[in-house]
């Protein structure tokens, strides 16, 4: 006979996937809950196997901190801080890095009168989105949907708000539907524009 409640194996001795506990004995076998986060876990501790770089706790509930990922993933997600003038390579390629599907970038450019340069690499397609946000306004999208494997925009200082003390624009990448093993490089960078009256009465000395 087919296994029920959830159950497989010779003597449905275990859960079905995306389900977990013990159903020998009477036991059932729960859902995953893993807050939007994963979609499996472990079939017997129901330990989540969270699709989100960055997000982690047995039911994808909180963000790792230790490794600079901030957020709330119970309202939201888990994103790394990108530093300004940095370029960060992230190499998903460990056998703990099988279950991510998604990895997010936050930045908040400092200096006011200068544009702000993205670049993103990716070592094979995936999908990227892109948005800017500062304390009092909402989420707007820049970039939706975008699919490949480099992506490269410049964003004024004349548009945006950059340097502010209480209304920086905050700008967020989202990257996704990408299945690893794969290395993705990306930064932000705010080099001043060359002043050639400067540079030439310098250099003229």
């Amino acid at each position: 006979m087919p296994c029920a409640n959830n159950t497989a194996g010779s003597h449905c001795q275990h859960c079905i996937e995306k389900f977990f506990g013990k159903p020998i004995n009477g036991g059932l076998c729960k859902p995953c809950e893993c807050n939007e986060h994963g979609d499996t876990c472990n079939r017997e501790s129901g330990r989540c196997n969270c699709n989100t770089k960055g997000v982690t706790g047995d039911h994808c509930e909180r963000c790792d901190t230790q490794n600079n990922y901030v957020g709330e993933p119970l309202r939201g997600s888990c994103f790394y801080d990108l530093q300004i003038d940095y370029q960060f390579t992230f190499n998903l390629s460990k056998h703990e890095d099988r279950h991510i599907r998604q990895i997010n970038f936050f930045n908040v450019p400092t200096k006011s009168d200068v544009d702000t340069d993205f670049d993103i690499l990716c070592s094979k397609a995936a999908k990227i989105k892109i948005s800017a946000k500062t304390t009092k306004s909402h989420e707007s999208w820049i970039i939706r949907n975008f699919t490949g494997t480099r992506i490269k925009r410049r964003f004024s200082a004349s548009e945006y708000t950059f340097g502010s003390a209480d209304n920086s624009t905050t700008f967020h990448v989202y990257v996704y539907n990408f299945t690893p093993p794969i290395e993705i490089i990306v930064s932000f960078s705010q080099h001043p524009k060359l002043d050639l009256i400067q540079f030439f009465s310098i250099f003229s000395l």
